[in-house]
């Protein structure tokens, strides 16, 4: 019942339609609709495997729809990305249906950075543990910039702009975390030099790149957990 009270408010309080579709906001509508022609959305919140999992326990709302409307909305977005990144932040105008960059000099950027990495994993386990179709189509159609730039260079830099470039001169743990999982049935042989060199790499007594690097941390765990998930609970909700 609790569960199901939680499911309620999240749906209540952050399900939005964009061009048609649901989607679920990063968190309150008053916060993400600053204005009536601006909704700001996170592409890195979508967790379609969890959407599966909500469906078997909260058969009241649409949270099957709600990955189907999401994986055709993530494909929107990317398509913002010259070269497919997800973005960080990207903004929704519902007066011309259009995608959009917020505004230079805000705390929250649209480019491809810290938050966007997180995608990667959360449609991985959508693939790995629901067989998901959208998930593998939507990895294979995406991941092969990033695969074909550590080919070129041996490392991505941490922050990219939308079309490629480089915005710092530093890698980040993270990133290479949330992309070990996804390519692994991608390209085995680069999933296995960033497990090797930057995983590994950066691993030692317990910690990846120091004591104080708490998102590392997190992000490196996540992905390392099995790609079987917990069978118990992987009912086949499409």
């Amino acid at each position: 019942a609790l569960a199901q009270q939680k499911l309620q408010d999240i749906w209540q309080l952050t399900a939005v339609e964009i061009k048609g579709k649901q989607f679920l906001l990063p968190g309150p509508r008053s916060a993400f609709i600053p204005t009536p022609d601006q909704t700001i959305l996170n592409p890195s919140y979508f967790s379609p495997y969890a959407y599966r999992l909500f469906a078997q326990v909260d058969p009241s709302r649409d949270w099957a729809g709600l990955v189907e409307d999401g994986y055709g909305l993530i494909e929107d977005m990317a398509a913002f990305s010259s070269v497919g990144l997800p973005a960080d932040w990207i903004v929704f105008n519902p007066k011309t249906e259009e995608f959009g960059a917020l505004p230079p000099g805000q705390r929250i950027q649209t480019v491809y950075s810290f938050d966007a990495y997180r995608l990667w994993w959360r449609l991985s386990l959508d693939r790995d543990w629901f067989d998901s179709a959208s998930a593998r189509t939507y990895l294979n159609r995406h991941l092969p910039y990033l695969i074909q730039r550590w080919k070129k260079d041996k490392a991505i830099p941490a922050v990219l702009a939308l079309d490629g470039t480089a915005l710092v001169d530093y890698e980040a743990t993270s990133q290479y975390a949330m992309l070990y999982p996804a390519i692994k049935p991608v390209d085995r042989q680069v999933a296995f030099e960033l497990f090797s060199q930057k995983l590994l790499g950066n691993y030692s007594r317990g910690l990846w790149d120091n004591p104080d690097a708490y998102y590392s941390q997190n992000l490196a765990w996540f992905a390392l957990l099995p790609s079987q998930g917990p069978r118990q609970l992987l009912k086949p909700v499409r």
